[in-house]
């Protein structure tokens, strides 16, 4: 999939639309695994959304208010497995492994962000509300908020640590989905499945992969990690699937 997506989006997108049999059989022959109709309308779509976002970018540069503008690009959890690669991370979207989990997240913040830079810091959509809040002067309620200000990560400054909470609580994209919820704590990641209320552990900072499953050789990291995600999802009354 990876290298079919490489291939010109536009060239993708304009076979999908004129069904050039000959075109869409080699295709088919060159990436057998790959569902080539799906990947040239995503290559498409790709294509239009950088148009799209050149266009802001452009139109706030015309109006000259790209100093004083705050500009995030990201997306919603996971790339579809359907169409795009997200390896070397695990799964796609539905799944809470990495692969559904990540996204990417761009910042141009003039007189925050420095171009070019990078962060590896693990941050989370409500953190978007109160960095917006930031930018406009409006921090004070930051503490009323679940997320925080990403103004130190984007300034290259450590985030104070925090555990990160997501909540998949139904079957989604893929029949091996299982419905669960994950914590993320500093290197650690454990996600937690309803059904059987069984659980995996994972050391990101050297299996990014998710390969291994240490859950058995850390019990109490394991243990503490469910109870706190458990605690968390009780806090929030966060909806569980029910027995039909």
């Amino acid at each position: 999939a990876a290298n079919v997506c490489r291939m010109n989006d536009n060239w993708l997108y304009l076979i999908s639309q004129s069904g050039n049999p000959p075109a869409m059989e080699w295709l088919r022959d060159q990436f057998p695994n790959v569902n080539i109709e799906a990947v040239a309308f995503y290559g498409g779509q790709i294509s239009a959304l950088d148009r799209a976002v050149g266009r802001v970018l452009a139109a706030l540069k015309e109006h000259q208010i790209e100093d004083e503008t705050l500009v995030i690009f990201t997306s919603d959890n996971g790339g579809w497995s359907g169409a795009t690669d997200n390896r070397p991370l695990r799964a796609g979207k539905g799944f809470l492994y990495e692969g559904g989990i990540r996204v990417p997240l761009l910042v141009r913040w003039p007189g925050v962000t420095t171009a070019k830079t990078e962060s590896s810091q693990p941050v989370i959509s409500m953190d978007l509300t109160a960095t917006i809040l930031d930018a406009t002067g409006r921090n004070s309620a930051a503490g009323q908020l679940d997320g925080v200000s990403l103004r130190p990560a984007l300034q290259q400054k450590e985030l104070n640590q925090r555990s990160l909470y997501f909540h998949y609580p139904h079957f989604a994209f893929h029949k091996d989905n299982q419905p669960g919820a994950a914590i993320r704590s500093g290197q650690y990641k454990l996600i937690h499945r309803f059904a059987d209320q069984s659980v995996e552990l994972f050391d990101l900072e050297i299996d990014e992969q998710e390969s291994t499953n240490i859950a058995e050789q850390q019990p109490d990291t394991a243990m503490r990690l469910k109870n706190e995600l458990i605690q968390w999802l009780e806090l929030t009354d966060a909806a569980l699937p029910t027995s039909i």
